[in-house]
Order: structure tokens, then C-alpha cells, then sequence
């Protein structure tokens, strides 16, 4: 009984951080961090961990080389 109220507890407390954080977030930058989005967010970077030897590009064509990309025809590096 006391590990399921403690369990509940948590939940309530991580509910209304996640309430507030959207709301802090949202009145400082705008548009899209809903408490949904949150999650989502918490999801990616717990999916894909920073290391310190590799980053998340801005694209593929920020990871290739000059040389992997002339000599590859195929390589195609669009805005789309």
C-alpha cells in the first residue's frame, strides 16, 4: 500500500511538472511545447542519447564529405 501511494505520488508530481514546463515554455518561445510534445521530446532523447563523439546534423549533407559526395551520383542533398 505505501509503495502504491508513493508510486501515485510520483506520477502526480511528474503530471504537474510537465503542466507547468509547458506552460513556462510556451509563454518564453512560442508555440509547440505542448505537455504531448514533452513527452515526445523525453522519448527522442531517451531513444538517441548525446555522445560526446558523434551529434545530431542539421542534415546528412553536414555529416559527407566533399569527396563522398562527388563521387557518388546518387547522393542527393535536398531542402525537401
Amino acid at each position: 500500500m505505501k509503495a502504491e501511494a508513493h508510486a501515485k505520488e510520483r506520477a502526480e508530481y511528474g503530471a504537474a511538472l510537465l503542466r507547468n514546463l509547458s506552460i513556462r515554455l510556451t509563454q518564453e518561445f512560442g508555440k509547440g511545447f505542448t505537455e504531448t510534445n514533452l513527452k515526445y521530446f523525453r522519448q527522442f532523447y531517451l531513444a538517441f542519447p548525446a555522445r560526446s563523439e558523434s551529434r545530431i546534423g542539421h542534415t546528412l549533407c553536414d555529416q559527407l564529405t566533399w569527396s563522398s559526395t562527388t563521387t557518388s551520383s546518387s547522393a542527393s542533398c535536398s531542402l525537401i
